[in-house]
């Protein structure tokens, strides 16, 4: 799938935008030159993830042509981004499920149960009902008319699910592990940009543990009334010796014989002997040092 992550940091004035490259075909997936966003409006970005992302630019290209260049409300942005969705979802449905008997939606309403079986129209609409969309998920960030940022996730029933508590929402498969280490690092709104920049670093990494998440990653920054920022391959490059310098680290056997030493009754519990692994080798090298070898990059 991917991982497409959005923060709220600086007393909401500044939205930090990040999304790794991967893109799946069937079984293959490689880390191509592609975007996963799409500028919606002067003020919002739509980030999008799913099994099949083709329906995502006419979802983008419904909600751009409604939106026009007028500043919009978060109620109208909302009820933008939902009709889109579930109106091509309904377009993708009937693609699948009607055209190749000669119907169209309408039809099927207005016609289906006095033309059809019984047993036919009630799959039919079941499926269409039941329709998962190919679990296209869309991450909407960006802010309102009166320069209040927001975010916001819209799923296969195309109704939103608000981010403005908390300041952060995610779509993709490493979804849970980004939003974990947000929780565990405390995020706030009133993070400084640095401090933000770190910390999405740092759950863009933890959210690469899931499948079909890319290592490469883009990160923009929005501000209310300027143009997108892009970081560059040496400022991703900075916050990612940051990580580094600071990420959580494996014991090496002496700390852990530390921590027993000043537990008292650790010393009265028997040591079980551990079994031989081939992540052993790599430890003992790791004896004295910092702990576990830096795993891949974040970034």
């Amino acid at each position: 799938m991917t991982l497409c992550l959005a923060t709220v940091c600086e007393n909401g004035k500044t939205i930090l935008i990040a999304a790794d490259k991967m893109v799946g075909f069937g079984v293959i997936e490689s880390e191509l030159d592609v975007i996963k966003m799409r500028q919606v409006h002067e003020s919002w970005w739509v980030l999008f993830s799913g099994n099949d992302i083709s329906p995502v630019l006419p979802i983008a290209a419904r909600i751009k042509d409604a939106l026009r260049e007028r500043a919009v409300s978060l109620p109208e942005i909302v009820d933008t981004v939902g009709s889109a969705y579930r109106d091509q979802r309904l377009a993708d449905a009937e693609s699948r499920f009607l055209r190749n008997r000669g119907w169209t939606l309408y039809h099927f309403i207005a016609k289906g149960r006095e033309k059809l079986p019984e047993d036919l129209y009630q799959l039919l609409d079941r499926e269409i009902a039941t329709y998962n969309f190919n679990n296209v998920s869309l991450l909407v960030a960006g802010f309102d008319r009166d320069a209040i940022a927001h975010v916001f996730t819209i799923a296969s029933d195309g109704e939103p699910n608000f981010s403005d508590l908390e300041g952060f929402g995610a779509v993709g498969s490493g979804t849970y592990g980004a939003l974990y280490w947000l929780v565990y690092r405390e995020w706030s709104q009133r993070f400084s940009l640095r401090r933000a920049l770190l910390y999405a670093s740092e759950a863009k990494f933890f959210g690469e543990q899931a499948s079909g998440v890319g290592e490469l990653t883009d990160f923009y920054i929005a501000r209310h009334g300027n143009p997108l920022q892009q970081l560059s391959d040496s400022q991703i490059g900075a916050v990612e010796r940051l990580r580094r310098k600071v990420a959580p680290r494996w014991p090496t056997t002496k700390r852990l014989g530390d921590l027993g030493a000043d537990i008292g009754e650790m010393e009265l519990m028997p040591e079980a002997a551990e079994p031989h692994t081939s992540m052993d080798a790599r430890y003992r090298l790791q004896e004295g040092k910092a702990g576990r070898p830096e795993p891949r990059s974040a970034v």
